[in-house]
């Protein structure tokens, strides 16, 4: 019974969000929609920005275009601040979710979508996790859920997700301010995340390298 309620109760979840977001707009829009839908709230502005993290998970937008939302609506400190906010929430609930999940079949799905996942976080932990948040081609909320369901403490969760965010808020952030006024700094950001992603790939080839190494190793 437990396994069914728990996949209920987070399908519910996910519903009063999508409900929250579209009763707030968001749903339907482009980018430039969705900045100008959250300037009419005025004052409220840095607070409906950063609940977009939230909603972003419902509506299926990457982060990063959240980042470049902040980017147009406020200063570069002032977005760079609220983006790591907003992340820091939207992976808080992911965290909770994987936390109160572990044991239902929704994980063990995630499981098998992503194993090679699980494999590396059991491996390498926060070092892994803060990997996941820094590259734009990890499923960061698939890692961050594994973390939790896989017993990391929730500090350790949030200085690898906070270390791992910051490198990338910046990148995008410039690159946003970069669109609005050019300049050769978009330029560097391109080569930097070009860089990133090259990195990465690297990095999760050895890892899966080693890892069938290992594997190998207890076998023979």
């Amino acid at each position: 019974m437990k396994k069914l309620l728990m996949p209920a109760a987070a399908l519910l979840i996910w519903a009063s969000l999508f409900l929250w977001a579209h009763q707030a707009g968001l749903t339907g829009m482009g980018m430039k929609g969705i900045v100008e839908r959250i300037q009419v709230y005025g004052t409220w502005t840095p607070y409906i920005f950063v609940g977009l993290f939230l909603a972003r998970m419902v509506l299926f937008i990457p982060g990063s275009v959240c980042i470049f939302i902040g980017s147009l609506l406020f200063s570069p400190v002032q977005a760079v601040l609220l983006s790591l906010a907003g992340i820091v929430l939207a992976e808080t609930v992911v965290y909770l979710g994987g936390k109160w999940l572990a044991d239902s079949a929704m994980y063990e799905r995630m499981m098998k979508k992503y194993p090679r996942i699980y494999e590396l976080l059991e491996q390498h932990r926060a070092k892994f996790l803060t990997f996941a948040v820094a590259c734009p081609c990890m499923p960061t909320d698939a890692a961050c859920f594994t973390a939790a369901a896989t017993g990391m403490k929730y500090r350790t969760f949030l200085l690898s997700v906070i270390t791992g965010a910051i490198p990338m808020v910046i990148l995008y952030t410039v690159a946003g301010n970069a669109l609005l006024q050019p300049s050769p700094l978009l330029l560097v950001v391109l080569i930097v995340l070009l860089l990133i992603g090259i990195i990465a790939i690297f990095a999760w080839n050895k890892w899966g390298r080693v890892r069938e190494e290992e594997v190998l190793r207890v076998h023979m």
